[in-house]
């Protein structure tokens, strides 16, 4: 099969090549050419995972968002609901469809959104959804067109090019990075040559991966975490005036020396770590700055804080049995506080404090840190 997917396109016609013959020239046939858009190719890729499903009244789903609403009970949505029940479910619903086809998903149970009442609402009445068909009587609510395209991607994500999806090729019409997030995913996973790409990468990062797990070794370090999360609650006078500061965040590996010394990794995927060099070297790393200070110090010494090139299998950090090329920061006790012996662990206080920073709104707002291994 032969895609064709243009944003636009939806309904369009589908296209059947017939074989031909001439004297000394056979083309084979093609297949089936579908020019289609997101609803299509949803349906396509729903087809081939085995996933599809009838689909569900949308008034079915509003019944059941109705419900949960009820016995979530949030305060932000309470004055409507019980004026209008149906259309402030109707509503709540669209915005919860919307989002989750973004991509959202609450993490915890404890984590709030108290800067963001309206997802906090979100995030309470999803907490109670179990998703299932309508007959399924431990299912709260059924799955719409937002969840079936995130079962889609996750479905390619973890089998990637091993799934027979039978798509020989797809032809994009748009610019890839005019497309929502979540489509841009799907449909770079579905490119020509990816599979090959993703086969390269995938042995790539198993041998970088067996570096990583032999230099921490020899260096004494035991990994206890993968994908840790970590909340830090930062006191911080910006222009005179004190701020709190709520970081809530992801380290994707947490060790431990043998006296107890943290160690933090944070895992990248780059063409050139040229910029991280630089970046350490000249004691910009703000984001190992932020896991060295809030890392629960114990053992002598700082935490030692590094990130890891998947692609060029070698750490980059101040730690030179771990990266020999470090060739030491600027002047380590710039921060006015403590020796950090090149880790420039004080760097984050005093770049909240700059002007870029508090006109970001950083010094007011929850700051996410660290949430993705590819992250800058």
């Amino acid at each position: 099969m032969r895609i064709k997917f243009e944003w636009t396109l939806d309904r369009a016609p589908w296209q059947s090549h017939r074989r031909t013959h001439r004297p000394h020239v056979t083309t084979s046939p093609t297949g089936t050419t579908v020019v289609t858009g997101p609803l299509g190719l949803l349906g396509v890729l729903q087809t081939r995972l085995g996933t599809a499903r009838s689909a569900v009244n949308r008034p079915i789903r509003i019944a059941q968002y109705r419900s949960l609403m009820a016995e979530a009970d949030h305060p932000w949505y309470r004055r409507s609901f019980a004026t209008d029940p149906w259309n402030t479910a109707h509503h709540l619903l669209r915005l919860r469809d919307d989002a989750v086809e973004a991509g959202w998903q609450p993490s915890s149970e404890t984590e709030t959104y108290a800067e963001h009442p309206r997802i906090e609402a979100l995030a309470a009445v999803e907490r109670l959804v179990r998703l299932g068909p309508a007959h399924d009587s431990a299912a709260s609510l059924a799955p719409g067109r937002a969840d079936d395209l995130q079962e889609v991607l996750s479905l390619i994500r973890r089998h990637g090019p091993n799934w027979p999806l039978g798509i020989d090729t797809l032809e994009l019409q748009d610019r890839l990075t005019d497309l929502p997030h979540t489509w841009q995913y799907i449909v770079e996973a579905l490119l020509p040559g990816q599979k090959a790409r993703l086969g390269i990468i995938r042995s790539t990062v198993l041998a970088s991966l067996t570096s990583l797990f032999t230099a921490l070794q020899n260096r004494g370090i035991t990994l206890t975490d993968t994908e840790a999360d970590f909340t830090h609650v930062w006191e911080l006078r910006v222009n005179g005036s004190p701020r709190t500061v709520e970081l809530g965040g992801m380290r994707d590996l947490e060790g431990t020396f043998d006296d107890g010394r943290p160690a933090i990794i944070d895992l990248k995927w780059s063409n050139s770590g040229k910029r991280y060099r630089t970046m350490i070297d000249e004691d910009e790393a703000v984001q190992l700055s932020v896991y060295s200070r809030t890392a629960t110090a114990s053992g002598d010494g700082n935490p030692l804080t590094a990130c890891f090139l998947l692609k060029q299998g070698r750490f980059v950090c101040t730690d030179s049995a771990l990266d020999p090329d470090f060739t030491g920061g600027a002047d380590e006790t710039d921060d006015g506080e403590t020796d950090f012996g090149g880790d420039p662990a004080g760097l984050w206080p005093r770049r909240l404090s700059c002007r870029r920073c508090t006109s970001m709104g950083m010094c007011t707002s929850t700051v996410q840190w660290g949430r993705t291994a590819a992250s800058p």
